[in-house]
This record gives C-alpha cells, sequence and structure tokens, in this order.
C-alpha cells in the first residue's frame, strides 16, 4: 500500500488528522531562518511532534548552516517508525527567500554528507537524502520550444553519491496557454512527467513528486468540472479530484492540500486539489 499524506500548510496538524485518520505520509517545511531544529521532535506545540509516530515525514528546509546530524539523531530517539526524507535547501532554483547561490548550494551538501552521509539510518534505508526542484522551472522553454533551465546548475554532482532521490514540486505548466503558469485545465500526468523518467535517467537516481499544487478547476467551459463541490467525498472516503487523473485512492476536499506517496520501487508521487 502507498503511503499518502498531505503539507498542513497554515492549517494544524490535529485537524487535518481528523480529516484524514489513515494520514502515513507527512511534509514539514522549514522556510528561511527557521533553522533544522532537533527539538522540533519532541515539542508538542510543534507540527513535526505531531505527526504519527508510522507516518513518513519529508522534511524540506531553506538554510544552509544547520545540524543535520542533530536534527537526525533526535528522529531516532523519538523511537519513530515511519522514515525520514530529508532535502536540504527547498527549491534552491526560486533564488528568493535566502536561496544559496550554486556554489553555496554544493558546499551545504559537502556538509550534509559528512554529517549524515554515513549515517546507519541511510544504509537501511529509514533515511533517504534528496533533491527536490519545482518541475515547472525544470520544463519551462522559450518560444522555440528550447528548454531554458539546466537542473545540473543545482545538482550537487561532488556529492552525488550522497543523493538518495531526485524530487520535485509540480506546479502548472502549459507553455501554450496565455499565462504558461495558470493554465485553464489539467496537464496529462505522462507527458507533464516525462521529464522526471529522462532527469532519473540522466542521475542515476530513483525519481519522485514530492507535491503536486494545482488550483482546483470548478468549471470548464459552460460546464462544471467539480467532482466534489461541497467537500462531502473527502469526509466520507468515497471519492475525490485528483488533477490529471479521473480517480484514484487519494481523497481531495474543498480544504484539503497536498498528498504525497510512494511505491514499493521508490517512485514518489503526489496530488493536490484546493478550493
Amino acid at each position: 500500500m502507498m503511503p499518502t499524506g498531505w503539507c498542513p500548510g497554515t492549517r494544524p496538524v490535529p485537524g487535518m488528522l481528523a480529516t484524514y485518520p489513515r494520514t502515513s505520509c507527512v511534509r514539514i517545511f522549514f522556510g528561511p531562518g527557521d533553522g533544522l531544529p532537533p527539538t522540533a521532535w519532541s515539542d508538542q506545540r510543534q507540527r513535526l511532534a505531531q505527526v504519527p509516530a508510522d507516518a513518513d515525514v519529508i522534511v524540506s528546509h531553506k538554510d544552509p548552516e544547520v545540524d543535520a546530524a542533530a536534527f537526525v539523531a533526535a528522529w531516532q530517539a523519538t523511537g519513530r517508525t515511519g522514515r525520514l526524507i530529508l532535502v536540504p535547501h527547498h527549491e534552491p532554483e526560486q533564488q528568493a527567500g535566502g536561496d544559496p547561490t550554486p556554489a553555496a548550494f554544493r558546499r551545504s551538501w559537502t556538509r550534509t554528507r559528512s554529517q549524515v552521509g554515513d549515517h546507519p539510518a541511510r544504509h537501511d534505508g529509514r533515511l533517504r537524502l534528496a533533491v527536490c526542484w519545482t518541475l515547472q522551472w525544470v520544463r519551462r522553454v522559450d518560444a522555440a520550444g528550447r528548454r531554458v533551465n539546466d537542473w545540473r546548475t543545482w545538482w550537487p554532482e561532488h556529492e552525488s553519491d550522497a543523493v538518495d532521490l531526485v524530487l520535485a514540486d509540480w506546479y502548472p505548466y502549459d507553455p501554450k496557454a496565455r499565462n504558461p503558469f495558470r493554465p485553464a485545465g489539467y496537464e496529462d500526468p505522462a507527458a507533464a512527467l516525462a521529464i522526471m523518467v529522462e532527469l532519473s535517467a540522466a542521475a542515476g537516481r530513483p525519481w519522485g513528486i514530492a507535491e503536486i499544487n494545482h488550483p482546483r478547476i470548478t468549471r470548464a467551459g459552460d460546464f462544471p468540472a467539480d467532482l466534489d463541490p461541497d467537500g462531502s467525498a473527502a469526509r466520507t472516503g468515497t471519492g475525490g479530484c485528483t488533477p490529471g487523473r479521473r480517480r484514484t485512492g487519494a481523497r481531495c476536499g474543498r480544504t484539503t492540500t497536498a498528498t504525497r506517496a510512494t511505491s514499493p520501487t521508490g517512485r514518489w508521487s503526489s496530488r493536490r486539489c484546493g478550493s
């Protein structure tokens, strides 16, 4: 069974767990200036400490000078059974809000490798280290259809043996739309994610989608397209809407944020339906 879950955003974790009682994966983000505090695992006021012990946790952070070893040690001390997927430098290509230069990014990966690259939990698969970019940045093309960005700018080639997963956050992008970043329809998943297969082959690492953030489209032309207009499917677990897919095991309602999943093969995916 694939673990599925969400990122709480501004919502309380207990409320999200009440809506999705079978949550088995949660993403927690530490923004610029937040660091990577080990106490977040034990302080019950912190979201990380409120995540079920058996759930996988995807932790993304922005700050480069963090103590990953102390953070991982605190995670182990809790006795949690879920995996920890650690993403240093969440979406570094954004170049806003404290993002590093490419040189600083590479230095930080050297720091991460020296701290936890040989950690026993990484060897047994419970700790995974990952890069993560926005998929629309990787896919962006010019008027001639040529890609304008190179993912290798944010690939720690010198520390590539420390990278376990190549992840991306999937936001809407259609170069043929009037506004490429606000298309009027959902993308075809196979076409949108083909580039991840390409990146996986080039990097020699399993690929995955850590987050999907597609605004809910409630009308298509003159016809309603919202599959769960009152959120009842999300509350009852009878179905729901998943952008790019007609039906899946993920349930989405008016107030859902993100869902994520990983398959036994290590391929990652995620889904989001928003209001």
